[in-house]
């Protein structure tokens, strides 16, 4: 079968030999002068496998596509093949158990993730900070895969799934592999996916007993992040406290503040306690200056948003809170 799509007002090529598809509502009607490419929609995941292999050099993969269509109609990116892996059923979905933990599919939406049961109960920094991810629309459209694929530091998902301990489980050429996903980052739109691989699903460590997580953001119009913090605290069955720091916008990409997380576990509980997390968390940031903030804004407000995001996370926990 012969696909014919057009994209923008003079670009039209066609696909042989795919499975019957149905067109997207979301980019076809853009207009413009695009340059022209192939789009590509694999029904197995064998097959967008096949694809990337053949592809590895000028493919481009669209999940949600709320920001690779931009790029390419911006002409930041000039992809010669589009893959789209949206539809692919290996790909979608939110399982969870009490002793395996969770896994998301990484086409899962950011609403179906915020709006899943089992995340809301058991992963809710997860559903905060999903929650932070642009509007309503983008979260309809956006996936986890994407958010984390894109690497950009103001993300807010990553965050998040740092201070979860997320796994990335990646699909290529030379088979599967796992890679962790404060290993996954290289620098801003870099990750440690090979030519050809892609990212199949994103796990999560099992439940702690007791746990509270506080996600707070600078923002500029209410979309986009200045500068974010992400603090979880984890309790098992003793009085022993686990800490996770995660910092967007505060780097080329979001990392952990490791040093602050070390202070946390082992200082005496207090004000000073805090106020010495929220400093180790400051050094540990990288910032840039841009258009929306300096370096030494962004600096200034880790410390903060980490210090807010502690103080909540104490309150919350001498609650029992999750």
């Amino acid at each position: 079968m012969v696909i014919y799509i057009k994209f923008g007002c003079n670009a039209i090529r066609r696909i042989p030999e795919m499975n019957e598809w149905t067109y997207s509502d979301f980019y076809l009607e853009r207009g413009g002068n695009l340059h022209p490419f192939d789009y590509a929609k694999p029904t197995s995941l064998a097959e967008a496998r096949t694809l990337l292999a053949q592809t590895a050099a000028d493919g481009v993969v669209l999940a949600g596509g709320s920001d690779v269509l931009r790029r390419i109609e911006e002409e930041v990116i000039r992809p010669q093949v589009l893959i789209d892996i949206k539809g692919l059923p290996e790909l979608r979905g939110i399982s969870f158990s009490v002793h395996g933990g969770l896994s998301l599919g990484a086409t899962t939406t950011i609403s179906a993730l915020a709006a899943h049961n089992d995340v809301r109960r058991h992963y809710s920094l997860l559903v905060k900070a999903s929650h932070q991810l642009g509007s309503l629309r983008i979260r309809n459209r956006a996936t986890v895969g994407g958010n984390i694929c894109v690497a950009l530091p103001q993300t807010d998902l990553p965050p998040a799934l740092l201070c979860y301990d997320a796994t990335c489980h990646l699909l290529g050429p030379e088979g599967e592999r796992t890679v962790p996903l404060s290993e996954c980052y290289k620098g801003t739109r870099q990750t440690a996916l090979e030519p050809g691989e892609l990212l199949v699903r994103v796990t999560l460590p099992a439940p702690a007993a007791y746990s509270y997580g506080a996600y707070h953001t600078v923002r500029q119009g209410g979309q986009t992040t200045v500068v974010g913090a992400a603090v979880l605290a984890r309790r098992a069955s003793g009085p022993s406290t686990e800490w996770r720091i995660a910092l967007a916008a505060a780097a080329p990409y979001p990392l952990r503040a490791y040093e602050a997380e070390t202070h946390l576990a082992s200082a005496e509980p207090g004000a000073a306690m805090v106020e010495k997390a929220a400093e180790l968390a400051m050094r540990a940031a990288q910032p840039a200056d841009d258009i929306r903030a300096s370096a030494r804004y962004r600096r200034s407000m880790v410390g903060v948003l980490v210090r807010r995001g502690i103080e909540e996370v104490i309150e919350q926990l001498s609650g029992r809170g999750r």
